[in-house]
């Protein structure tokens, strides 16, 4: 009997741990785009927990690779705009999007992968293959080592000095600069930073346990 309830109690623990998809956000997805989002949102849900415990060299290597799976399309295809930034759960509920989509949904959910923050920087930059401006996310193993770049025209993780097709501008602050974007285009954000970080939680959908 002891060993049942020990048995039990394990299960709970194990029951209480992970990444999921909340039922109102798999309601809403559902309702929003199809069925077929929910199934994709699910299978990062997957890949998250599959690889949680990790390290960062392949958590990089395999959100990437999901995220450089989703089709190409411009802000104005998707969403009849100019310039418009998704939150991860649009991004794959479109399944398209353009280079800061690939961006931020790549940067939340490494965040959540337990990728140090300070690690991770938004890169603008020029790309010289296509002659317009481009954002990437760049990964610093050390705080002075060169970036690692994690981008969508080219899917391999190199050394920002191998990327001879970009150009760099400038570097931010990917929390920072994703708050202040989403406020230009008029969304209602929480004031302090705190409120603002835990509302984007809530709007990339995919929940910790």
């Amino acid at each position: 009997m002891k060993g049942l309830i020990l048995f039990c109690l394990c299960l709970t623990f194990l029951e209480a741990k992970g990444f999921y998809l909340p039922k109102d956000q798999k309601d809403e997805i559902a309702k929003t785009y199809h069925k077929g989002a929910v199934k994709r949102v699910l299978s990062l849900v997957d890949l998250m927990n599959k690889h949680e415990n990790s390290s960062d060299k392949q958590k990089l290597l395999v959100v990437n690779k999901f995220f450089n799976e989703v089709p190409y399309a411009s802000d104005q295809k998707t969403w009849n705009r100019s310039d418009y930034w998704a939150n991860r759960i649009e991004f794959m509920g479109k399944d398209r999007g353009d280079c800061e989509d690939y961006t931020f949904a790549k940067y939340f959910t490494l965040k959540q992968l337990g990728v140090q923050v300070k690690k991770m920087k938004a890169f603008y930059c020029k790309s010289l293959t296509y002659n317009q401006a481009h954002m990437v996310l760049a990964y610093f193993k050390k705080p002075r080592s060169v970036p690692f770049i994690l981008g969508n025209y080219n899917y391999k993780i190199l050394p920002a000095n191998k990327r001879k097709d970009l150009k760099p501008i400038k570097l931010y602050n990917a929390d920072a600069l994703f708050i202040a974007k989403l406020k230009k285009q008029g969304k209602v954000v929480p004031g302090s930073k705190k409120a603002a970080l835990d509302w984007i939680k809530i709007i990339n959908g995919i929940r910790r346990k």
